[in-house]
């Protein structure tokens, strides 16, 4: 019999808390709006689909993402939510958007 997980157990998040562009375990960075975002493929690949198919046209950890309407901050708060199951408590339809795009 297999166990019963809930969705709030499926995190990440002592990696995302730690994670720094600097560290030795990442193996991606993302940049965004002038940002960098530095996170782990594995992860980005089992909990974004979205982003997993732009990951396969790159073949360097650093991804670059050039969307007219996503900010820093915006990836930022999905980044959140790949690895903590979070969703941020802003109410915006353009975070919709992108969470419905790559998540």
């Amino acid at each position: 019999k297999l166990p019963k997980l809930t969705h709030e157990e499926y995190s990440f998040k002592k990696l995302y808390n730690e994670m720094d562009e600097f560290d030795a375990v990442h193996d991606l960075i993302f940049h965004v709006d002038s940002e960098t975002y530095a996170a782990h493929k594995f992860i980005v690949y089992a909990r974004a689909p979205g982003l997993r198919d732009i990951l396969l046209s790159y073949e360097d950890e650093h991804i670059y993402l050039n969307f007219k309407l996503m900010t820093g901050k915006m990836f930022e708060l999905m980044l959140k939510h790949i690895y903590t199951n979070q969703f941020p408590n802003e109410d915006g339809e353009i975070l919709r958007y992108i969470f419905f795009l790559f998540l």
